[in-house]
This record gives structure tokens, C-alpha cells and sequence, in this order.
């Protein structure tokens, strides 16, 4: 499974979690990327913290 795959699923199961950032290349291509916010991960870790 690929990063992109983890992402997709990640965006699935939790919708706000995964932001879509949209990219150009010097060429004038817009392409998209996801990115996992940093409010989503600060949560991940209390939760691992055990409150």
C-alpha cells in the first residue's frame, strides 16, 4: 500500500483530518497532494497519552 493509498483512507475515515493542497510545476500542471493536519496529529497524541 502506498503513501497515497494510506492517505486516501485516512481521508475516508476521518474527513478533516487530510487537507488537499493543490500544487503548480513550473510548467503551469496543477497537481494535488494531501497533507495530514497538525490538529489531527496534536489529537493522535492525547489520545496516545491516555488523557
Amino acid at each position: 500500500m502506498s503513501s497515497q493509498d494510506l492517505l486516501e483512507k485516512l481521508k475516508s475515515l476521518f474527513p478533516d483530518a487530510v487537507t488537499e493542497v493543490a500544487n503548480e510545476d513550473r510548467h503551469g500542471n496543477v497537481f494535488y497532494t494531501y497533507a495530514i493536519k497538525e490538529e489531527f496529529i496534536d489529537q493522535l497524541k492525547n489520545l496516545e497519552g491516555g488523557g
